[in-house]
């Protein structure tokens, strides 16, 4: 189907319709944590300098493991760039 210039036009339009349909952008995220930031207190702005750090990447590394077993068990560990293997 996807030789067919037709519909290889339609999935076109269609997706340029959903990029424009976006219900929320990082943009908005960013300008969500700021106004909470500003408008907010002591713990709520800790919280939102932690999101934007985590957003935009300047927390370490973190690799994390599951395990199925009886339950779900999570593993989350900070990887220590002195030990990561090449």
């Amino acid at each position: 189907m996807m030789a067919d210039h037709k519909v290889i036009t339609r999935v076109a339009e269609l997706r340029a319709n959903l990029e424009n349909k976006a219900l929320w952008t990082r943009e908005m995220s960013v300008k969500a944590l700021v106004q909470a930031y500003k408008e907010g207190n002591a713990s709520s702005k800790v919280a939102a300098v932690k999101e934007l750090n985590a957003m935009h990447g300047y927390n370490a590394p973190t690799e994390i493991n599951a395990r199925l077993g009886g339950s779900l068990e999570v593993v989350r560990r900070i990887i220590d760039p002195k030990n990561v293997q090449t």
